[in-house]
């Protein structure tokens, strides 16, 4: 290691089991279906439903990662291959998700490196049941928004398509 980089932090192994615990109780406590755990990665997984106006169903893939200081969720909300692309709409979608993330409470928009969309949460491990609940409400509130609000603006036709069995992370 040369004198300009920082050493590595150690990870707190004890803490990191009980945030992935205490994360799995949470979601089982929301009574979420289709919990999927995988103890190896600290991670879970879980198909949040939206149900559109016309009443068209779809699954969105939400995974939850838990470190030994944080816990994160990201719903992937849409592929950036699903969406008619321009400059102009690619200017607007990004356009708005950056004014829905600066102005709504507890949504954050993001996208990875292949321009995917997705809504997230991030919340400390010491967060009670009650704040974490609210966090994830949030992202639910977030994947409402996306589709009956930003999609809306810009297409008049919305694709819709799962995310659940698609994406592997």
């Amino acid at each position: 290691m040369s004198e300009s980089e920082p050493p590595e932090r150690k990870i707190d192994e004890e803490a990191l089991a009980k945030n992935y615990e205490t994360v799995g109780e949470y979601l089982k406590r929301m009574e979420i279906q289709e919990l999927e755990a995988d103890e190896k990665e600290k991670a879970y997984t879980i198909p949040l439903k939206f149900t559109f106006p016309d009443g068209y169903e779809i699954k969105l893939k939400t995974l939850f990662r838990v470190t030994d200081r944080f816990i994160m969720a990201k719903c992937l909300l849409i592929f950036h291959d699903d969406i008619k692309h321009s400059p102009q709409i690619d200017l607007k979608l990004y356009r708005f998700l950056l004014q829905a993330t600066f102005e709504l409470f507890d949504v954050t928009y993001s996208i990875d490196d292949k321009e995917n969309v997705f809504v997230e949460m991030d919340t400390v491990p010491s967060a009670n049941y009650e704040a974490f609940e609210d966090e994830l409400r949030g992202l639910f509130y977030g994947i409402e928004f996306f589709f009956n609000k930003i999609m809306v603006e810009i297409f008049k036709e919305i694709k819709y398509e799962d995310t659940y069995g698609r994406y592997i992370s």
